[in-house]
């Protein structure tokens, strides 16, 4: 029986050594921000009701989404300007 050329390929490839891990710093540490953001967002917009956030809603949501892109954006910027062991 032969073996699923996947397999076969991913056995034949060099071996990547681990690498140990290290906390989050700078700006990395802010990532829960990416989901936290747009999360809080929603639950103000629904928790305020229709009524209530007529007048700003769309700023609400405008503010967290442009705020977690930023952030995944930066964070992305700061984690390719790293070495390559480092990332």
């Amino acid at each position: 029986m032969h073996a699923h050329p996947a397999l076969a390929l991913a056995s034949s490839e060099t071996h990547v050594p681990v690498v140990a891990p290290t906390s989050a710093d700078g700006v990395l540490d802010l990532l829960w921000l990416v989901i936290a953001l747009p999360l809080a967002g929603a639950t103000v917009l629904l928790l305020l009701g229709n009524r209530r956030t007529q007048a700003f809603g769309h700023w609400v949501g405008l503010a967290t989404i442009t705020g977690s892109f930023v952030l995944s954006l930066v964070s992305f910027l700061t984690l390719l300007g790293r070495d390559e062991g480092d990332r």
